[in-house]
C-alpha cells in the first residue's frame, strides 16, 4: 500500500499537460524493499517443501502461501 501510495498518489507528474493520467516511472528502491520483504515467506516455504516434500500439497493454506509469493514477485516484474 505504501508503494502505491507513494509512486501513484503522492506523485506529481501523475497527469499531462493535456489532464490525461500517465503512469510515472517506477520506483526501485520500493520494489527492493517488497523483493527483501517476500524473502522470508519464500524461506519459510522452501523448508516446508523440503521438509515434508508431496505432502506440503495437501494443505490449502500452502497453495494460498505459494500464490503470494508468486503473485508478490510478478508484482514487482510488472
Amino acid at each position: 500500500m505504501r508503494y502505491i501510495n507513494n509512486v501513484f498518489l503522492e506523485s506529481e507528474h501523475v497527469f499531462n499537460e493535456e489532464g490525461d493520467r500517465i503512469a510515472p516511472p517506477p520506483h526501485i528502491s520500493w520494489l527492493c524493499i517488497l523483493a527483501a520483504g517476500l524473502v522470508y515467506p519464500l524461506y519459510y516455504d522452501g523448508t516446508q517443501v523440503f521438509r515434508q516434500g508431496w505432502d506440503y500439497m495437501n494443505d490449502v493454506w500452502n497453495y494460498v502461501d505459494l500464490l503470494h509469493i508468486f503473485l508478490g514477485y510478478f508484482n514487482i516484474y510488472c
